[in-house]
């Protein structure tokens, strides 16, 4: 291993085991310490230090976090070696220990934040250190330890994420320093003597609430590269910003800054701002972004209705950042369209280069889109977003983009009808040939979306969205009830999810559009009444799962029944015109494991043939029409069974066959009204039930002791709201029960639950015991020797 990389990593020994280290901040700390060697000129010491994190990671010294890209960890044994090969140099106080002090030596110190009390103590006799990095955050630490630093004149990087209200003037005295993090300090301000740190490179504040402003003469740190800001309380930047000429990075988001300071065209290296927001003063113009021709990343442009000039759009120069992944350009919510054409040639302006990935519209004015969004020469846009445009008739041919993967359409108050301008389709072309995700929302005329065009190539090849993967249409109250985008024959190679949420007109959906349908969801569609299948469609070897909410009018499903062979869960919730299930569920439904139903209050009976003997969860509802249990009892696979408003079906409760059900391990019972005052009867339950709750039950009693020796695996009993019952059976409850739980119960059953009480001997062996709400504590035995 080089020389140089060795003692890079050496240094990752200031980490604790099992921390996620900031890649980022990681090249800083290195960069801080001169770790890192710039044999040539045009390379960035950020490119020099990332190139060793991948040398190292090749190496598995590193490894990339599975959770995180922008995180590393390192093994155990990895973290060892670095401890070892650091040797004196590093010191690393963990949690108490003292048997690990620093020494004149030492030059990185990093430390626990329990361990604060010794801090003093520890730089005292570390005074060379060039590193202190706290890794974890314990509360308070006293403000005057704070001073302690003017104790490390060498220091070059301070890590801490203490809220602190404030830095002492005295960290001017640190004139080495290089990297200070401060993130989530509750500090006011910055004391003036920061800008006298002229070596400073890094100074995150990220999370800093309280802090409000920056110093005037923060453009005296010239060799500031990296400033985060994010999350912090700032309202305004400094004028003399434009000062930081080696300036890389600027984080300001979620900020309260409103416009940006003059100049800032200037920071000509700027690799990665955030955000710009254009101000009503001329020096505010989005002009000054033309001169950073290094821009990357992502970058969100505020306050576009600020604009007064096409001119200063061009010079934004937006289409000369090679660099840019992802845009963001957004108008005032309460723009009125008065500026409509002008926002029409300033975004026309605005045209982004064609290596951008990503693009978010927000709350554009005009009344039409440019015609460079659309063009197929955009050939690396994978993500589009468009919200809020309340003067816009019309959508770009957006199916020309070749590799676009997500796209969302939301609140677009005038758009009447999608047609074939949207497809875009040219030549033998498909339309939309890369989309996985599409999304309507928020379109309250949208009355007609027309289908895509298909080209007769002859080999199926110019059908439209053929890896469409998700579709959801949500509060498109007008849309005509004939939902065609879904044309009939349509292919993809991949599974296909549908949701449609409040769209008011929609009647009905015909399952047959697509083969490869895998889900469908339709809710709060108050006129939704069917779901068809067509003449000559097969059966829904794709469908996996079916949802209907609150479509007060759903009355039926196909006619000779649903022919999903594959679909393994069914949920029907408050459809109050729905009066019978699909038909042969028994035999058309041989993979349903979840059925659902809620609410559906003219469901009568359950379906001849009853129901599938492969369902494992079953939940009923509010459904107090039903009267008799299916034919041939529950289903034998049954794991858990919840049964909550239906009278009528709990009263046929000796033909539910549970005993003989094998897998069944919970049961939950509420809301069944009728008179009961001792429940389960003995022959009721299985043996297998590990969990039974009983709820609402206003006229029990007693719980009935021979329904319940039997449970030989039941681990958790709970009541709730049997406000009759006085007492627990006198055979006591059953030895396997690990937790109970009596809620709203008469305070005689509490006092008798006591350790004291008449019914302890009854649930002494329970571990854990809530009698309404509060734990049955056990008093400790005292034992005399």
């Amino acid at each position: 291993m080089p020389s140089h990389l060795k003692q890079c990593f050496a240094y990752c020994a200031i980490f604790p085991k099992d921390y996620d280290i900031d890649r980022k901040l990681l090249v800083h700390l290195w960069m801080a310490e001169g770790l890192l060697i710039q044999d040539r000129q045009n390379i960035e010491m950020e490119e020099i230090g990332e190139k060793c994190i991948q040398d190292l990671v090749s190496r598995s010294f590193l490894q990339q976090s599975n959770d995180n890209p922008g995180f590393l960890s390192m093994h155990d044994l990895v973290n060892d070696l670095a401890r070892l090969l650091s040797g004196d140099f590093c010191c690393r106080v963990e949690k108490n220990d003292r048997s690990r002090m620093a020494t004149v030596k030492t030059r990185y110190l990093s430390f626990d934040g329990a361990n604060s009390h010794i801090l003093k103590e520890q730089i005292q006799k570390a005074k060379f250190s060039r590193t202190l990095y706290e890794y974890e955050f314990h509360g308070h630490i006293e403000e005057c330890s704070l001073n302690f630093l003017t104790a490390l004149p060498c220091l070059r990087a301070f890590h801490s994420h203490r809220n602190l209200p404030e830095l002492p003037d005295s960290i001017g005295k640190l004139k080495h320093l290089r990297y200070m993090d401060l993130s989530c300090w509750e500090i006011l301000c910055l004391p003036d003597d920061v800008c006298s740190l002229y070596s400073m490179q890094t100074l995150i504040l990220r999370g800093c609430r309280e802090l409000v402003e920056l110093p005037n003469l923060l453009g005296n740190l010239k060799n500031m590269r990296y400033l985060d800001l994010n999350g912090s309380g700032i309202v305004r930047l400094p004028a003399t910003m434009n000062e930081l000429k080696n300036l890389r990075h600027l984080d300001i988001r979620h900020t309260k800054i409103s416009e940006m300071p003059p100049q800032l065209g200037q920071l000509a290296k700027l690799v990665v701002l955030t955000d710009f927001f254009i101000g009503k003063q001329k020096s505010d113009s989005v002009a000054e972004l033309g001169p950073l021709e290094h821009l990357g990343g992502r970058l969100c442009i505020w306050n576009l209705e600020n604009v007064v000039h096409p001119s200063d759009a061009i010079g934004a120069n937006l289409k000369g950042k090679r660099y840019m992944e992802k845009l963001k350009m957004r108008w005032g919510p309460d723009d009125d369209g008065d500026s409509g054409s002008l926002s029409e040639q300033i975004l026309g302006q605005l045209r982004p280069n064609t290596s951008l990935k990503a693009l978010r519209i927000h709350n554009y004015p005009g009344v039409r889109f440019p015609n460079w969004l659309g063009d197929h020469c955009f050939s690396k846009l994978t993500s589009l977003y468009l919200r809020g445009g309340r003067h816009c008739s019309e959508l770009p041919a957006l199916g020309r983009l070749e590799l676009l993967k997500e796209l969302q359409i939301e609140c677009f108050d005038s758009i009447v009808r999608i047609g074939p301008e949207f497809y875009g389709n040219s030549g033998t072309n498909r339309s939309f040939p890369s989309l996985e995700k599409l999304k309507f929302s928020k379109m309250p005329r949208l009355q007609q979306l027309m289908p895509p065009p298909i080209l007769d190539d002859g080999d199926g090849q110019g059908r439209a969205f053929p890896l469409l993967q998700k579709l959801r249409m949500e509060h498109c109250p007008v849309l005509e009830s004939d939902l065609d985008i879904l044309p009939e024959g349509i292919e993809s190679t991949v599974c296909l999810e549908v949701v449609i949420l409040e769209c008011k007109m929609i009647r009905t959906f015909q399952l047959g559009r697509s083969r490869n349908l895998s889900s469908l969801g339709v809710g709060d569609c108050p006129v939704f009444e069917s779901l068809s299948c067509g003449d000559e469609a097969g059966p829904l070897t794709s469908l996996r799962s079916l949802r209907i909410h609150y479509c007060p009018k759903f009355i039926s499903f196909p006619g000779q029944g649903l022919r999903a062979p594959n679909l393994r869960k069914l949920e029907l919730r408050d459809s109050d015109a729905l009066e019978e299930l699909p038909r042969h569920m028994h035999s058309l439904l041989p993979s349903l494991t979840e059925l659902l139903l809620s609410c559906c209050t003219k469901l009568r009976s359950f379906p001849g043939g009853g129901l599938p003997s492969s369902i494992e969860i079953l939940e009923i509802w509010g459904c107090d029409g039903l009267e008799s249990s299916p034919e041939g009892g529950f289903p034998s696979n049954l794991k858990v069974l919840e049964i909550r408003g239906c009278g009528k079906l709990f009263a046929d409760r000796k033909n539910w066959g549970l005993q003989a059900l094998e897998s069944l391990s919970s049961l939950d019972i509420r809301h069944c009204e009728e008179i009961l005052e001792s429940f389960p009867e003995e022959t009721l339950l299985p043996p297998s039930l590990n969990s039974l709750h009983l709820w609402d039950f206003e006229h029990l009693k007693s719980l009935n002791y021979k329904g319940l020796e039997h449970l030989s695996s039941l681990n958790q009993l709970i009541i709730y709201s049997c406000p009759e019952l006085q007492s627990l059976p006198q055979e006591g409850l059953p030895s396997s029960l690990q937790y109970l739980a009596i809620y709203d119960s008469p305070e005689t059953l509490e006092e008798r639950c006591q350790e004291d009480g008449e019914d302890w001997h009854k649930i002494s062996h329970i571990p854990t015991i809530w009698i309404n709400g509060k734990e049955i504590k056990r008093r400790q035995s005292t034992q005399v020797i």
